[in-house]
């Protein structure tokens, strides 16, 4: 489901927009036949996921002159590249990405806790090769305009991002209650043994209560990547809510 908001700026209307989600998702998962919610603000694809460069710290209380930040990602050591998303903790079984070292995130993540992260074994493969990335800390410069560091904690399955014939691209996931100013738009995926016009349909309806003035669209993977998938047990849905809403 796509819709456009009007962007307000500010603490609270993060906050609010993050209510505003967790509210669809929340309904969401209570549709008969829906198996799992997730949430991204980036979609296979589909887009959304920023690209950006980030520096290897030493320690999390490494201090950087971010005047200086292009500078040191010269150095091969300690520059680095990859996609950046911002996600709930549901994400990757929602889409089945499946957790291949460490953990993925959850509750006890709160935002005034070490912010953390988990890679893809692409990205542990470029920047970690033979060691383990745990533990590893990292500064994305102004991603998000936070610039407090991030300790990795799990490591995942890649994805295709760009297409199914290119190779996965590096990605970095963030978690959703940490890095709330990143949510200017978000994608909710279901993932659903139900008929998929009725959820398609209740999901619309969700998002016509919560906010009347929203349209919305709600597309099936398999629209999405133009391919059957009429042998899985399960249909993806995907719901969008564009743009960071003035709730």
């Amino acid at each position: 489901l796509d819709a456009s908001l009007p962007y307000e700026a500010g603490d609270d209307a993060a906050r609010r927009r993050v209510e505003f989600y967790s509210e669809v998702m929340e309904r969401a998962a209570a549709i008969p036949g829906v198996r799992t919610v997730g949430a991204a603000n980036g979609f296979p694809l589909v887009g959304g996921a920023a690209d950006g460069a980030f520096l290897i710290m030493s320690s999390a209380d490494e201090k950087i002159d971010m005047d200086k930040f292009s500078e040191l990602l010269k150095d091969p050591a300690r520059g680095g590249y990859a996609n950046f998303l911002v996600v709930d903790g549901s994400y990757f079984d929602a889409m089945n990405i499946p957790v291949l070292s460490g953990r993925g995130f959850r509750d006890g993540d709160m935002p005034d806790a070490q912010h953390v992260g988990v890679i893809s074994a692409s990205l542990a493969k470029t920047k970690w090769p033979g060691e383990s990335p745990i533990g590893k800390i990292i500064e994305y410069g102004n991603m998000d305009g936070d610039l407090r560091p991030f300790t990795v904690v799990g490591v995942v399955g890649d994805v295709r991002d760009a297409s199914l014939a290119a190779e996965p691209q590096p990605t970095f996931y963030a978690y959703l209650p940490q890095r709330m100013h990143a949510a200017q738009s978000m994608y909710v995926v279901m993932q659903t043994t139900g008929d998929a016009a009725s959820v398609m349909a209740s999901a619309r309806a969700i998002v016509r209560e919560l906010r009347p003035d929203v349209p919305a669209e709600v597309r099936t993977l398999e629209t999405i990547v133009s391919t059957s998938v009429s042998d899985r047990k399960f249909v993806l849905l995907l719901v969008g809510i564009f743009g960071s809403a003035a709730l």
